[in-house]
């Protein structure tokens, strides 16, 4: 095998080691091969890129998932908040009517939205 090719390839397989290591490079190994060349100096850029790309997309992803388990956390308590306000006789009752007002303006909604956002997906599949 020529140097250029032994420089181009990304390791080169079909040189004959000794099975002896050394700083992590098999014996035999050339040391110029550690050099990069312009293609691997793109490859590398290409691929670090990637790595930062995914590494956003999996921080977005985290926070899209804890916003959604905020906001069903909310959900459920305000459904158990109205919920029991309702249950209870009015001597127990601890919404005054613009509170409760504002608690069915909240809830209702959401949950319809939640209801018909997986009617029409069904529909749509």
């Amino acid at each position: 095998m020529n140097d250029e090719a032994m420089r181009m390839s990304a390791f080169p397989r079909d040189l004959e080691f000794d099975g002896g290591e050394t700083d992590g490079a098999p014996a035999g190994y050339p040391e110029e091969h550690g050099l990069m060349g312009p293609g691997d100096l793109a490859h590398d850029g290409r691929v670090r890129e990637h790595k930062r790309h995914q590494s956003f997309r999996d921080q977005v992803n985290c926070a899209m998932i804890g916003m959604f388990w905020i906001l069903c956390t909310a959900l459920a308590s305000g459904i158990v908040v109205y919920s029991w306000h309702l249950m209870t006789p009015l001597l127990w009752h601890f919404l005054d009517d613009s509170q409760q007002v504002r608690l069915q303006t909240l809830l209702a909604p959401a949950v319809l939205s939640s209801s018909l956002t997986g009617y029409v997906s069904r529909r749509i599949e």
